[in-house]
């Protein structure tokens, strides 16, 4: 039998919270024989968890209280506890991983293993936030880009290349595999894709000399309309295709650096394309030329969700991003990162 045992008892028998609500109940202890604890700890935990296996991948601590310490005698004891439900991230049932909450209470004893119990409990959107709890770095985002040289990583590109080939090479004739890998063959890819990006950057940068995007909030609720705008000035006159910004949600999840079952993974969760009023086509060279408008955030999307432990994350990211088009030449694109809450 053993020395004694826990139970959580909740005050709501749903176990169902909105964000900031209090929750409340009692840990029942029931003690066989005397039993010197050095603590007992409720706390309440956020897990990201995998779907696959449904195994805990990222645990935080949120709120922790001790609501004894000393010696028990046999018999049995309660104790009263109240805490805050904190307003995100909510509990989420995703495609790739899953947001759940525990309530866990730790009898540490002096000498041998913690005993414990726990309660699940969900938490879903308060119905109504203060706008000091709704609206934290809400002022405007505004992102500037010029034309610049690209000369400079132009030819660090070719050099990384024209090195990783010679080095290949002269591996290969002494036989080095190490080398040839590593030291030849690797850092050539590299300075590929490098000079890929580069090339485009540059071609991109031969049409548009200027752009300026402008968001009116990078915090938004679910509902809510985002006013946006992009400027941009041409280096010569042509024609744009049209200019649109992309509303996207992403799953994400990075266990990579876990000893055991490394996993990294992604889903999109929506995505929306809406194109910005362009008052014309064939636009002038070195003539400011603004689009704006509204990108309409859905009601029922959920919200931004950001667990990280130890290198290891899940996530639910937002992002918006805008894209000038041209006929018959790379498009200009810009991310920008906002949170959707509650």
């Amino acid at each position: 039998m053993a020395a004694i045992g826990l139970e959580i008892v909740l005050n709501k028998s749903d176990k169902l919270y909105m964000g900031g609500e209090k929750i409340t109940g009692q840990v029942k202890v029931h003690v066989n024989e005397e039993f010197r604890c050095h603590g007992l700890v409720l706390g309440l935990y956020c897990y990201g968890i995998w779907n696959d296996n449904f195994e805990r991948g990222v645990k935080k601590e949120t709120e922790a209280s001790i609501l004894f310490e000393g010696s028990w005698a046999p018999g049995d004891y309660s104790y009263r506890f109240e805490m805050p439900t904190p307003h995100s991230p909510l509990t989420y049932k995703g495609q790739i991983f899953d947001v759940a909450w525990d309530l866990r209470a730790e009898a540490r004893p002096f000498a041998g293993e913690n005993v414990t119990a726990s309660a699940g409990i969900t938490i879903v959107s308060e119905k109504k936030m203060s706008e000091e709890v709704g609206r934290k770095s809400s002022e405007e985002i505004v992102h500037t880009e010029t034309a610049s040289s690209q000369k400079m990583l132009f030819t660090i590109s070719v050099a990384v290349i024209l090195s990783g080939l010679i080095i290949a090479w002269i591996s290969f004739l002494h036989n080095n595999d190490t080398g040839f890998l590593f030291g030849g063959v690797i850092p050539a890819i590299l300075g590929f894709i490098m000079l890929f990006f580069v090339t485009r950057r540059i071609l991109v940068n031969m049409r548009i000399g200027r752009v300026e995007v402008r968001i009116n909030s990078r915090v938004v609720r679910p509902g809510e309309r985002i006013p946006c705008s992009v400027t941009f000035q041409t280096t010569k006159s042509y024609e744009v295709e049209r200019v649109s910004v992309i509303l996207r949600g992403e799953e994400f999840v990075d266990f990579t650096s876990s000893s055991n079952k490394g996993k990294l993974g992604y889903h999109l969760v929506y995505e929306n394309q809406q194109e910005l009023p362009l008052a014309v086509k064939q636009v002038p060279a070195n003539v400011p030329i603004l689009a704006q408008g509204e990108v309409l955030v859905p009601a029922d999307i959920p919200y931004t969700i950001n667990l990280i432990e130890s290198r290891k994350s899940v996530e639910l990211r937002w992002q918006l991003e805008f894209i000038v088009e041209m006929k018959k030449w790379p498009a200009w694109k810009h991310h920008e990162t906002i949170t959707v809450q509650p």
